[in-house]
């Protein structure tokens, strides 16, 4: 029994340790299931960067704590970005600069490029200007075909913003009109007006207010009807143009446009008060220009009251004239103190960055131009490699190429002596088939003038007489004439229609010389000499027309 308790103590005591392992592995799943989760939620994010309040919003319930490298860098990256759109950038870059580090690192250009641009806004809002040139520069580096045309537009309006500060305004124009095309090519019609508003500031910074009026006309072609504001302000331009032209008739219908369009706006309705007064010479127009002019940001109140104080010069009002020029020097001069530090401050930093500059280009310049001697030297070795391989590779194939050159001239020989063997075998067989031709003609021949002779000569012999000469009769020429027909294919008459000039007595004759007689039978049949028998030969050659061969030849040939 104590056994059997003991078996059941030791496994109550398992099923504990089992539960451990088990929570301990749920615990550890936990995080990995909780970045997956931050993880897919920053990937959404990413696509809803048009919608910055709905990001930000959902940033913040994000612990930036949990999360890794990759997902801390992307929750910056989208954090700067949404409070760029809503033109609340802070003060520092500093956890932008780590998501340019691990970015940078993953050679992602597409968000390179936008926080390059992020940074040269930063430093932008902060006047430092080269710091924000260089970024800009750098962002524009990073730009590719997938890159968003609206952040293209954004990047152009703020290099042309600098550019209006270093008053070189025909590259700010240049800029502004590449941006306008990019805007017209993607048809939005939202940047295509806010970049007409921009060229028309810059025409009329330049005084070129025909200009002005005419990319104010186009703004107003491409602004949306529901923005109100924007017509607004479009309409309130219009106005200052038209009064900076001293066409106060038009001025007033586009500021009552502008009052009329954005009513929640007083600046519009005091302006167009204001200038109502002043046309109607009212007492109290004046107080309607302090009004509108307090309303003004800082930058252009100061603009206003030295425009007022001209205006009111030309008007003869010195007292007016006087007051606007005292509060323009007094906010000009607060102003300029009140940044003379902080500039001071800046131009010694950015002095102090221009030599950070100039040491680290001069670093990267040594260490280019050691890399560059290394590669120089590294590259002489290859080449004289590479020489030393394509010289060994070049005999080689040269020696392989005589090799086989030596090998198809022996085959050629080799082939032209088995070429000659077999012509002049197959000129031996010929010869050969020639002279068992001609050897076979013989033995017929032989044959015939056998039979020919068997036939003929005891014929010959019968015709002697008692003294032995012979005596043929036109019976016997007629046999011979037909047994030579008959063994040498028709030979009297195929010698008639080849010489018909030839006698019949001739046609004997040749009859005879054909069946190859000897000269002796011949003289005896004719009972003439042998040497009359070889003159008679000669007149038959010669009234043949037989040359090069004998006569005897020539009947053979027949």
């Amino acid at each position: 029994m104590r056994k059997g308790l003991h078996k059941t103590y030791r496994k109550g005591q398992q099923y504990p340790n089992i539960c451990q392992v088990i929570l301990a592995f749920l615990l550890l799943l936990l995080p990995a299931c909780h970045r997956d989760k931050t993880n897919s939620m920053l990937s959404d994010l990413e696509k809803m960067q048009n919608q910055p309040d709905s990001v930000l919003s959902s940033l913040q319930q994000i612990d930036t704590t949990q999360l890794n490298v990759g997902d801390k860098a992307l929750y910056f990256y989208l954090y700067y970005t949404s409070l760029a759109l809503q033109n609340k950038l802070p003060e520092s870059n500093t956890s932008l600069e780590k998501a340019r580090v691990y970015f940078e690192a993953q050679n992602d250009s597409s968000k390179l490029c936008r926080i390059y641009y992020l940074k040269g806004k930063i430093n932008h809002q902060h006047y430092y200007l080269i710091k924000a040139q260089d970024d800009y520069e750098t962002a524009i580096q990073y730009i590719t075909p997938e890159t968003d045309y609206r952040l293209l537009i954004d990047l152009k309006i703020s290099m042309s913003n600098l550019y209006h500060f270093y008053r070189i305004y025909d590259r700010e124009e240049q800029l502004l009109e590449q941006a306008c095309q990019l805007a017209i090519q993607h048809k939005d019609s939202k940047l295509i007006t806010r970049l007409c508003l921009l060229k028309s500031n810059l025409m009329k910074e330049q005084k070129l207010y025909q200009e002005a009026l005419s990319y104010l006309h186009d703004a107003q072609n491409y602004a949306e009807t529901s923005d109100t504001t924007q017509i607004a302000q479009i309409y309130s331009e219009s106005g200052i143009v038209h009064l900076l032209l001293l066409q106060t008739d038009s001025a007033y219908h586009y500021l009552n446009l502008a009052a009329q369009t954005d009513k929640q706006n007083p600046l519009y309705r005091l302006q167009s008060a204001g200038l109502d007064a002043y046309i109607h010479q009212k007492e109290h127009a004046i107080d309607y220009f302090w009004k509108v002019i307090e309303m003004l940001p800082l930058d252009k109140r100061i603009l206003a009251y030295r425009y007022a104080a001209e205006e009111m010069k030309k008007q003869g009002k010195m007292n007016e004239s006087r007051k606007f020029l005292e509060e323009h020097i007094r906010l000009r001069d607060s102003t300029y103190y009140g940044r003379k530090e902080e500039l001071l401050e800046r131009m010694q930093n950015l002095r102090e960055y221009k030599k950070q500059q100039e040491r680290i280009l001069q670093v990267e310049k040594n260490l280019s131009d050691k890399e560059v001697l290394l590669h120089r030297v590294v590259a002489f070795f290859a080449i004289i490699i590479l020489a030393s391989f394509l010289f060994y590779y070049r005999i080689k194939q040269n020696k392989n190429k005589l090799k086989i050159q030596l090998l198809r001239t022996e085959q050629e020989r080799n082939q032209s002596d088995l070429k000659r063997k077999e012509a002049e075998i197959q000129y031996l067989k010929e010869k050969e088939e020639k002279e068992t031709i001609a050897l076979a003609r013989l033995n017929q021949r032989l044959e015939y003038f056998k039979q020919l002779n068997e036939i003929t000569i005891p014929i010959l012999m019968q015709n002697r007489n008692k003294a032995g000469a012979l005596h043929l009769q036109e019976n016997d020429w007629t046999i011979i004439r037909n047994n030579t027909n008959a063994c040498f294919d028709h030979f009297t008459e195929r010698l008639k229609k080849l010489y018909p000039q030839l006698t019949e007595e001739e046609i004997n004759f040749c009859c005879l010389v054909k069946m190859e007689l000897p000269l002796s039978v011949l003289a005896e049949i004719y009972h003439i000499a042998k040497g009359s028998i070889s003159r008679k030969k000669m007149r038959l050659k010669e009234k043949i027309g037989i040359e090069n061969m004998s006569f005897d030849e020539f009947i053979a040939s027949l």
